[in-house]
Protein backbone atom coordinates (compact mmCIF):
# COMPACT_ATOMS: atom_id res chain seq x y z
CA UNK A 1 0.00 0.00 0.00
CA UNK A 2 0.93 3.93 -0.86
CA UNK A 3 0.85 6.22 1.53
CA UNK A 4 -0.33 9.64 -0.68
CA UNK A 5 -1.09 13.21 0.42
CA UNK A 6 -3.80 15.10 -1.69
CA UNK A 7 -5.50 18.32 -2.02
CA UNK A 8 -9.16 18.23 -3.26
CA UNK A 9 -12.07 20.72 -4.25
CA UNK A 10 -15.45 19.38 -4.39
CA UNK A 11 -18.66 20.76 -4.35
CA UNK A 12 -21.10 19.66 -0.82
CA UNK A 13 -24.21 20.31 -2.79
CA UNK A 14 -27.51 19.57 -1.13
CA UNK A 15 -29.39 21.84 -3.70
CA UNK A 16 -30.90 20.55 -7.07
CA UNK A 17 -28.90 22.06 -10.13
CA UNK A 18 -25.79 21.47 -12.41
CA UNK A 19 -21.75 22.12 -12.56
CA UNK A 20 -19.09 21.43 -15.12
CA UNK A 21 -15.97 21.06 -13.92
CA UNK A 22 -12.59 21.51 -15.93
CA UNK A 23 -8.73 20.63 -15.08
CA UNK A 24 -6.10 21.12 -17.65
CA UNK A 25 -2.33 21.75 -17.19
CA UNK A 26 -3.12 24.64 -19.90
CA UNK A 27 -5.22 26.48 -17.30
CA UNK A 28 -2.02 26.99 -15.12
CA UNK A 29 -0.45 30.51 -14.70
CA UNK A 30 2.34 31.61 -15.34
CA UNK A 31 3.71 28.36 -16.82
CA UNK A 32 1.45 25.78 -18.38
CA UNK A 33 2.88 21.76 -19.13
CA UNK A 34 1.39 19.11 -20.98
CA UNK A 35 2.64 16.47 -19.05
CA UNK A 36 1.49 13.72 -17.00
CA UNK A 37 -2.21 14.48 -15.66
CA UNK A 38 -3.03 16.56 -18.49
CA UNK A 39 -6.85 16.84 -18.49
CA UNK A 40 -10.48 16.34 -17.15
CA UNK A 41 -13.73 17.16 -17.49
CA UNK A 42 -16.95 15.70 -15.67
CA UNK A 43 -20.55 17.50 -15.83
CA UNK A 44 -22.51 16.47 -12.73
CA UNK A 45 -26.61 16.74 -12.01
CA UNK A 46 -27.60 16.91 -8.19
CA UNK A 47 -30.85 15.85 -8.17
CA UNK A 48 -33.58 17.77 -5.85
CA UNK A 49 -33.03 16.71 -2.11
CA UNK A 50 -35.56 14.63 -0.51
CA UNK A 51 -36.20 14.88 3.52
CA UNK A 52 -35.76 11.50 5.23
CA UNK A 53 -36.37 10.64 9.18
CA UNK A 54 -32.28 10.71 9.79
CA UNK A 55 -31.78 13.56 7.63
CA UNK A 56 -31.67 14.94 4.29
CA UNK A 57 -31.00 12.50 0.97
CA UNK A 58 -29.68 13.61 -2.65
CA UNK A 59 -28.15 11.99 -5.95
CA UNK A 60 -26.01 13.10 -8.76
CA UNK A 61 -25.23 11.28 -11.90
CA UNK A 62 -21.65 12.43 -13.25
CA UNK A 63 -20.35 12.17 -16.72
CA UNK A 64 -16.33 11.87 -16.60
CA UNK A 65 -13.39 11.66 -18.68
CA UNK A 66 -9.70 11.73 -17.79
CA UNK A 67 -6.17 11.97 -19.92
CA UNK A 68 -2.79 11.14 -18.67
CA UNK A 69 0.07 11.15 -20.87
CA UNK A 70 3.98 11.17 -20.74
CA UNK A 71 6.80 13.46 -19.89
CA UNK A 72 6.71 15.32 -23.00
CA UNK A 73 4.34 14.23 -26.25
CA UNK A 74 5.75 17.10 -28.17
CA UNK A 75 8.61 14.24 -29.43
CA UNK A 76 8.01 10.73 -30.96
CA UNK A 77 10.86 9.80 -29.02
CA UNK A 78 9.77 7.17 -26.25
CA UNK A 79 11.80 7.80 -23.12
CA UNK A 80 13.22 4.56 -21.21
CA UNK A 81 10.66 5.61 -17.97
CA UNK A 82 7.50 7.85 -18.55
CA UNK A 83 4.27 7.92 -17.39
CA UNK A 84 1.28 5.68 -19.73
CA UNK A 85 -0.73 7.17 -21.85
CA UNK A 86 -4.63 6.58 -21.16
CA UNK A 87 -7.56 8.29 -21.15
CA UNK A 88 -11.01 6.82 -19.53
CA UNK A 89 -14.34 8.09 -19.25
CA UNK A 90 -17.37 7.02 -16.74
CA UNK A 91 -20.88 7.56 -15.82
CA UNK A 92 -20.98 7.61 -12.16
CA UNK A 93 -24.08 7.77 -9.68
CA UNK A 94 -24.00 9.05 -5.85
CA UNK A 95 -26.27 9.05 -3.39
CA UNK A 96 -25.10 11.62 -0.09
CA UNK A 97 -26.89 11.04 3.06
CA UNK A 98 -26.94 13.94 5.53
CA UNK A 99 -27.40 13.88 9.07
CA UNK A 100 -28.18 17.21 10.38
CA UNK A 101 -27.99 16.71 13.96
CA UNK A 102 -24.25 14.93 13.85
CA UNK A 103 -23.25 16.57 11.31
CA UNK A 104 -22.13 14.36 8.56
CA UNK A 105 -22.40 12.87 5.41
CA UNK A 106 -21.98 9.75 3.84
CA UNK A 107 -21.62 9.43 0.27
CA UNK A 108 -21.88 5.91 -2.22
CA UNK A 109 -20.66 6.48 -5.58
CA UNK A 110 -20.92 3.47 -7.94
CA UNK A 111 -19.40 3.91 -12.05
CA UNK A 112 -19.15 2.26 -15.38
CA UNK A 113 -17.20 3.18 -17.77
CA UNK A 114 -14.13 2.71 -20.42
CA UNK A 115 -10.33 3.28 -20.34
CA UNK A 116 -7.90 2.45 -22.82
CA UNK A 117 -8.13 3.86 -27.02
CA UNK A 118 -11.97 3.51 -26.79
CA UNK A 119 -11.95 6.38 -24.77
CA UNK A 120 -10.78 8.81 -26.97
CA UNK A 121 -8.12 10.29 -24.98
CA UNK A 122 -5.85 11.28 -28.38
CA UNK A 123 -9.15 12.60 -30.01
CA UNK A 124 -9.63 15.38 -26.97
CA UNK A 125 -5.84 15.68 -26.57
CA UNK A 126 -5.71 16.80 -30.35
CA UNK A 127 -8.83 18.81 -30.39
CA UNK A 128 -6.92 20.83 -27.06
CA UNK A 129 -4.09 21.23 -29.28
CA UNK A 130 -5.61 22.79 -31.93
CA UNK A 131 -7.67 25.88 -30.42
CA UNK A 132 -3.97 26.22 -28.84
CA UNK A 133 -1.29 28.60 -30.56
CA UNK A 134 2.02 26.48 -31.02
CA UNK A 135 0.82 23.12 -30.23
CA UNK A 136 1.36 20.42 -33.03
CA UNK A 137 -0.13 16.81 -32.58
CA UNK A 138 0.52 14.77 -29.70
CA UNK A 139 2.56 11.68 -29.88
CA UNK A 140 2.14 8.84 -28.02
CA UNK A 141 -0.59 7.30 -27.98
CA UNK A 142 -0.02 5.08 -29.88
CA UNK A 143 1.60 3.17 -27.23
CA UNK A 144 -1.00 4.25 -24.47
CA UNK A 145 -2.19 1.51 -22.36
CA UNK A 146 -4.60 -1.47 -23.33
CA UNK A 147 -8.59 -1.25 -23.43
CA UNK A 148 -10.55 -2.30 -20.37
CA UNK A 149 -13.75 -2.18 -19.01
CA UNK A 150 -13.88 -0.15 -15.20
CA UNK A 151 -16.12 -0.99 -12.49
CA UNK A 152 -15.77 1.43 -9.31
CA UNK A 153 -17.29 1.52 -6.18
CA UNK A 154 -16.46 4.35 -3.90
CA UNK A 155 -17.92 5.22 -0.42
CA UNK A 156 -16.65 7.89 1.90
CA UNK A 157 -18.02 9.27 5.07
CA UNK A 158 -17.68 13.38 6.34
CA UNK A 159 -17.72 15.40 9.76
CA UNK A 160 -18.31 18.69 10.00
CA UNK A 161 -18.10 21.49 13.00
CA UNK A 162 -18.92 25.23 11.35
CA UNK A 163 -19.14 28.79 12.65
CA UNK A 164 -20.09 32.20 10.82
CA UNK A 165 -16.72 32.24 8.87
CA UNK A 166 -15.12 29.02 9.41
CA UNK A 167 -15.72 25.46 8.89
CA UNK A 168 -13.81 22.41 9.60
CA UNK A 169 -14.25 18.50 8.20
CA UNK A 170 -12.55 15.38 8.57
CA UNK A 171 -12.94 12.50 5.80
CA UNK A 172 -12.26 8.69 6.08
CA UNK A 173 -13.14 6.17 2.90
CA UNK A 174 -12.06 3.61 0.57
CA UNK A 175 -12.70 2.67 -3.07
CA UNK A 176 -12.47 -0.52 -4.68
CA UNK A 177 -12.38 -1.15 -8.61
CA UNK A 178 -10.87 -1.91 -11.79
CA UNK A 179 -9.65 1.25 -12.06
CA UNK A 180 -8.21 2.25 -8.46
CA UNK A 181 -8.07 0.63 -4.91
CA UNK A 182 -7.59 3.34 -2.56
CA UNK A 183 -8.47 3.78 1.45
CA UNK A 184 -8.20 7.47 2.60
CA UNK A 185 -8.55 9.52 5.56
CA UNK A 186 -8.37 13.28 5.53
CA UNK A 187 -9.94 16.91 6.22
CA UNK A 188 -11.57 20.17 4.50
CA UNK A 189 -11.55 23.65 5.46
CA UNK A 190 -13.86 26.71 4.29
CA UNK A 191 -12.74 30.01 5.29
CA UNK A 192 -14.72 33.46 4.36
CA UNK A 193 -18.19 34.17 3.61
CA UNK A 194 -19.96 31.37 3.78
CA UNK A 195 -21.79 28.43 1.72
CA UNK A 196 -21.51 26.40 5.24
CA UNK A 197 -21.43 22.25 4.35
CA UNK A 198 -25.11 22.02 5.72
CA UNK A 199 -26.68 25.08 4.41
CA UNK A 200 -29.10 24.17 1.64
CA UNK A 201 -28.32 25.90 -1.59
CA UNK A 202 -30.45 27.38 -4.35
CA UNK A 203 -30.55 30.64 -6.46
CA UNK A 204 -30.76 32.78 -3.29
CA UNK A 205 -27.30 31.64 -1.79
CA UNK A 206 -24.79 34.08 -2.22
CA UNK A 207 -21.55 33.22 -1.04
CA UNK A 208 -17.07 33.97 -0.93
CA UNK A 209 -14.92 31.47 0.08
CA UNK A 210 -11.52 29.35 -0.41
CA UNK A 211 -11.75 25.64 -0.14
CA UNK A 212 -9.24 22.89 0.34
CA UNK A 213 -9.06 19.65 1.20
CA UNK A 214 -6.10 17.36 2.05
CA UNK A 215 -5.73 13.23 2.21
CA UNK A 216 -3.83 10.58 3.51
CA UNK A 217 -4.56 7.57 0.93
CA UNK A 218 -3.35 4.13 0.61
CA UNK A 219 -3.49 3.09 -2.90
CA UNK A 220 -3.56 -0.72 -3.62
CA UNK A 221 -3.63 -0.15 -6.99
CA UNK A 222 -3.61 2.38 -10.02
CA UNK A 223 -4.85 0.80 -13.50
CA UNK A 224 -3.85 4.39 -15.17
CA UNK A 225 -0.29 3.92 -13.79
CA UNK A 226 -0.09 -0.38 -13.59
CA UNK A 227 -2.58 -1.59 -16.81
CA UNK A 228 -5.17 -3.45 -16.28
CA UNK A 229 -5.61 -6.02 -13.72
CA UNK A 230 -6.90 -8.49 -15.98
CA UNK A 231 -4.14 -8.11 -18.97
CA UNK A 232 -0.08 -8.17 -19.46
CA UNK A 233 0.58 -4.42 -20.78
CA UNK A 234 4.02 -3.92 -22.16
CA UNK A 235 3.41 -0.19 -21.51
CA UNK A 236 2.31 -0.39 -18.11
CA UNK A 237 4.77 0.30 -15.18
CA UNK A 238 5.83 -2.13 -12.43
CA UNK A 239 4.76 -1.40 -8.53
CA UNK A 240 8.49 -0.95 -8.08
CA UNK A 241 8.56 1.96 -10.56
CA UNK A 242 5.89 4.26 -8.79
CA UNK A 243 6.84 6.49 -6.00
CA UNK A 244 5.40 5.36 -2.24
CA UNK A 245 3.97 9.05 -1.64
CA UNK A 246 2.40 11.65 -3.31
CA UNK A 247 1.90 15.52 -2.17
CA UNK A 248 -1.21 17.51 -3.52
CA UNK A 249 -1.85 21.25 -2.51
CA UNK A 250 -3.96 23.77 -4.08
CA UNK A 251 -5.39 26.88 -3.54
CA UNK A 252 -8.84 27.70 -4.80
CA UNK A 253 -11.65 30.50 -4.83
CA UNK A 254 -15.44 29.43 -4.63
CA UNK A 255 -18.33 32.07 -5.26
CA UNK A 256 -21.87 31.77 -6.07
CA UNK A 257 -24.60 34.90 -6.87
CA UNK A 258 -28.05 34.17 -8.03
CA UNK A 259 -27.05 30.59 -8.38
CA UNK A 260 -24.55 30.70 -10.39
CA UNK A 261 -21.46 28.86 -8.97
CA UNK A 262 -17.67 30.12 -9.95
CA UNK A 263 -14.51 28.12 -8.80
CA UNK A 264 -11.13 28.80 -9.72
CA UNK A 265 -7.54 27.55 -8.85
CA UNK A 266 -4.46 26.19 -9.16
CA UNK A 267 -3.39 22.29 -7.82
CA UNK A 268 0.64 21.45 -7.52
CA UNK A 269 1.11 17.51 -7.29
CA UNK A 270 5.05 15.84 -6.19
CA UNK A 271 5.96 12.67 -8.45
CA UNK A 272 3.57 9.71 -8.49
CA UNK A 273 6.71 7.84 -10.48
CA UNK A 274 10.41 7.50 -9.11
CA UNK A 275 12.51 9.49 -11.01
CA UNK A 276 9.73 12.37 -12.40
CA UNK A 277 9.03 15.67 -11.63
CA UNK A 278 5.33 16.74 -10.07
CA UNK A 279 2.15 17.81 -11.64
CA UNK A 280 0.46 21.29 -11.87
CA UNK A 281 -2.56 22.70 -13.32
CA UNK A 282 -5.34 24.65 -12.83
CA UNK A 283 -9.09 23.50 -12.17
CA UNK A 284 -12.48 25.48 -13.28
CA UNK A 285 -15.53 24.91 -12.22
CA UNK A 286 -18.87 26.47 -12.94
CA UNK A 287 -22.99 25.38 -12.19
CA UNK A 288 -26.14 26.34 -11.38
CA UNK A 289 -28.23 25.68 -8.94
CA UNK A 290 -32.21 25.96 -8.75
Amino acid sequence: MFWVIMLVVSTQSKGQGFELWLDNDALYYPASTDRFYSSGLELTYFSKVSTTSSGLKQWSFALRHRIYNGLSNASPEVLDLDRPYVGYGWLSASRDRYNLDNQTIFRAKAALGWMGSGAGGAYVQNQFHALLENSGEAYGWDRQLQDMPIIQMEASHSWFAESNYIAIGADAGAALGSLITNAFVGGQIYTGLLHQPFSLRSNKVSFIQLHGTVKAVAVGYDATLQGSPFLEDPNALSVNQIAHGRVETGLFLESQWKGLHISTGFQWMSPEIKGLPGHRFGTIRVGYFF
